[in-house]
């Protein structure tokens, strides 16, 4: 298929790229993600705080 097209006539698509919340609780040392957040902006959200998750992303 391809064009955005899917081959099911019942199918949902749920775009998420707008859900981009990123709440950080310092003492906690915790933080919530919203699910359109890409890693990018998750790892330079972190960086202010001087936390770190382990994980990462492929360019190819």
């Amino acid at each position: 298929m391809g064009g955005g097209r899917t081959p099911c006539s019942m199918t949902v698509i749920i775009y998420v790229s707008r859900i981009k919340g990123i709440i950080v609780n310092s003492s906690e040392k915790t933080v919530t993600v919203g699910a359109g957040v890409k890693w990018g902006e998750f790892n330079h959200a972190l960086s202010a705080y001087r936390l770190h998750t382990p994980g990462g992303r492929c360019d190819q």
